[in-house]
């Protein structure tokens, strides 16, 4: 898209228009300056609409604004029901296979350009029927939704390609998703199976599930062949361990000496047979339930990400 040359237009209503639909003798508006347009087409040349004169907005700024009017109007049309509710295609958290999810029916409308309560605008904010704001949509141009901004947004969004709202506005793919994660169903019965095991073996050999910061598997003793648990917490595998926290630190994570590293540090041990469960062994063995396994940050939804990797590990294992 040139800089004079557009594809796209806005009747005075405020509906989008492609060129190739567009009739002569028809009013036509900027998508993005909301100034008179020209409509060009005949048979030496492609339909096209045009600024007069100097004027020209970017083909930047025509593709972005157009791309939030289609995705406002597709939540109209379906709204209206005339047009099946839009469908985001996205990965599952835990094994990232691709599934479609309907926009819920929380959503009333679409309003484009509004200001946040932490002072950002968003491109196109979905919200209920008393106009409170449910998540965002972001058109992705040339650019990014930059990290500050990504980082303060007050409410869940996603980033979509604007070429690809083109193509079809009322399916989304998220280049960047901060909406709620979404399961599988086959990630869901293997999570649910997975906790079901890692009770019983918690009952089996005392040492409870803990509900934060440590995360858990299961595994089997290399000496005994007992099955145990096995733990993985933020910060155990840098250079410089620190002690782990005490509260909800299970009995089994304990600071002993390894003839492997000659020293002492923060590790699993067997709580059939008192024997140490060793960093290499757990982390850089391929049949170990926790090879090449990093937890993450310290936070709840780490902690839930964590543990759903763990059980599709498990299912495997």
């Amino acid at each position: 898209m040139g800089d004079r040359t557009i594809q796209f237009a806005c009747t005075p209503e405020g509906e989008v228009v492609e060129a190739a639909q567009a009739v002569k003798g028809q009013s036509y508006l900027c998508p993005a300056c909301r100034s008179p347009l020209i409509f060009r087409a005949g048979p030496q040349r492609v339909a096209h609409f045009a600024h007069k004169g100097e004027h020209a907005c970017s083909g930047e700024s025509v593709l972005h604004y157009v791309a939030k009017l289609l995705i406002q109007q597709a939540v109209e049309q379906w709204k209206r029901g005339v047009a099946p509710a839009p469908i985001l295609a996205r990965a599952c958290r835990s094994c990232g296979t691709a599934h479609e999810q309907r926009v819920p029916d929380t959503v009333a409308r679409a309003l484009l350009e509004q200001r946040l309560p932490d002072g950002s605008i968003a491109d196109v904010v979905l919200v209920d029927q008393a106009d409170a704001p449910l998540a965002a949509v972001e058109v992705r141009v040339e650019h990014a939704v930059d990290e500050p901004k990504a980082a303060r947004l007050p409410i869940p969004f996603i980033e979509v390609a604007g070429e690809a709202v083109l193509r079809d506005p009322a399916r989304w793919e998220p280049l960047r998703d901060h909406l709620r994660p979404i399961v599988c169903a086959r990630c869901r019965e293997a999570y649910q199976r997975f906790q079901q095991q890692a009770a019983e073996v918690a009952a089996r050999t005392g040492v409870p599930l803990p509900p934060t910061f440590y995360r858990y598997t299961v595994g089997e003793c290399w000496k005994c062949h007992e099955e145990i648990l096995l733990f993985a917490w933020p910060g155990q595998e840098a250079e410089e361990q620190q002690t782990p926290p005490a509260a909800g630190r299970p009995r089994t994570v304990q600071l002993r000496y390894s003839k492997t590293v000659r020293d002492r540090y923060w590790a699993n041990t067997c709580p059939c047979c008192g024997m140490l469960q060793g960093n290499f062994f757990l982390f850089s063995e391929p049949d170990s339930p926790l090879f090449a396994f990093d937890a993450g940050e310290d936070t709840p939804e780490a902690f839930a990400d964590d543990l759903l990797r763990l059980a599709a590990r498990v299912a495997t294992w």
